[in-house]
């Protein structure tokens, strides 16, 4: 899991967007390997600007991310707060 994926700096997120490729081969050069995913391999990520960034302050330090990238992620789902009267129940 990928916590605050829209805070990741831009040179990890092009090896991460290898990964994310269909066969999601990783290449090693220093060890001149390739290393192949098991087919049960996931990943998740969340991130609070849905990939736009955040030109309010509000993220501090999120950044947009390319279209190729967030073209890689499969599905998208949004979480969104409850209204006030259900958090104070629950609380």
């Amino acid at each position: 899991v990928f916590d605050e994926y829209d805070a990741g700096r831009p040179d990890v997120m092009f090896v991460i967007q290898r990964i994310l490729e269909s066969s999601g081969k990783l290449t090693l050069l220093d060890q001149n390997r390739v290393l192949a995913p098991h087919p049960y391999f996931r990943l998740f990520a969340t991130a609070n600007t849905v990939g736009l960034g955040d030109s309010t302050g509000l993220y501090h330090g999120t950044q947009p991310i390319n279209q190729g990238q967030m073209d890689r992620w499969n599905i998208l789902a949004t979480l969104n707060y409850l209204p006030a009267d259900k958090e104070e129940a629950i609380i």
